[in-house]
């Protein structure tokens, strides 16, 4: 009798100390909270994917995030649409599952008619 009941009152205190070391309600956030990424975090990404571009770069587009929904917003005016299309690209490689809304307008660069050449007419400017 002793000797279960002893066996009975060891195993209930490994219970009890096994669960003691489960996260409870109020710890499980604190991981997600660490890893969570704020507003800036995600513009901070988000331009220096950019500046790897010198092109791009030199665009200074805008940039909008909202992490919490995973989306950001790039404004501005470049020269092409290839320039374009760089910088959505670069953008949403800059976190996993980011919504990209592009609101870039393309605008070519003017050229003085002095520099307009034949060539330029046929073959654009790049």
């Amino acid at each position: 009798m002793h000797k279960s009941l002893f066996v009975s009152m060891i195993a209930m205190v490994l219970t009890m100390g096994f669960m003691g070391c489960e996260p409870g309600g109020d710890d499980s956030g604190r991981a997600e909270s660490k890893a969570a990424l704020s507003n800036s975090d995600l513009e901070n990404r988000i331009k220096a994917k950019l500046d790897t571009e010198e092109q791009v770069k030199a665009a200074n587009l805008s940039i909008i995030a909202d992490a919490k929904i995973k989306e950001a917003i790039l404004s501005g005016t470049v020269e092409s649409e290839a320039l374009r299309s760089k910088a959505v690209e670069l953008a949403k490689s800059a976190h996993s599952g980011l919504t990209v809304n592009d609101l870039i307008d393309v605008k070519p660069r003017e050229i003085a008619r002095k520099d307009f050449t034949e060539d330029l007419a046929k073959f654009g400017s790049d």
